[in-house]
């Protein structure tokens, strides 16, 4: 069956976004950075308080709670804004362009504005579900990204079935 779909500039952000939410150094980065801001705040606390300046030891100590109870957030929103910038700068003569994916027995054609290529089911390492999107992704990393607001979403999970690929629903996941 013929999938049309078009993908923008928040449908790389989401790929992107949900790519390294899942890789395994994305908490202990956030966690050490959270650590580490509060550790130095603290530190220039105390050191306040030994030179008998209170005011500035309170101040820090505020700030040491506020750094770290904020900090997932700010990391987060930061991650958002680097890869929102790299998106911009590389892919933003992509954004808009309709492309056309059918899926047939075992094989997947995607027609873009590039050109048409063809790709074995066996080539895909497996598919990932959220609520917004599809990632089919391939062994190397890379991935077909495909908005949920586009495809006729009973259609294409029949076509997915043929494929029998592993499937991986996050369809709570959030940014």
């Amino acid at each position: 069956m013929t999938h049309t779909y078009t993908l923008t500039e928040q449908d790389y952000l989401a790929f992107e976004l949900y790519t390294i939410s899942k890789t395994p150094r994305f908490q202990p980065r956030q966690r050490n950075g959270r650590f580490f801001v509060a550790f130095c705040s603290a530190i220039t606390m105390i050191y306040f308080f030994y030179s008998h300046n209170y005011w500035n030891a309170t101040y820090f100590g505020i700030m040491t709670l506020a750094l770290f109870l904020c900090y997932p957030r700010y990391f987060k929103w930061r991650q958002k804004v680097h890869y929102l910038k790299h998106i911009r700068r590389n892919y933003k003569n992509k954004f808009g362009l309709q492309e056309t994916l059918v899926i047939d027995n075992k094989l997947i054609t995607l027609t873009n504005h590039t050109g048409t290529g063809t790709l074995k089911a066996s080539n895909f390492d497996k598919i990932c579900e959220t609520s917004t999107h599809y990632f089919m992704v391939l062994e190397g990393g890379a991935a077909l990204i495909l908005p949920k607001k586009d495809l006729n979403d009973q259609a294409f999970k029949s076509d997915l079935k043929t494929l029998k690929l592993p499937h991986q629903s996050d369809l709570t996941w959030r940014w």
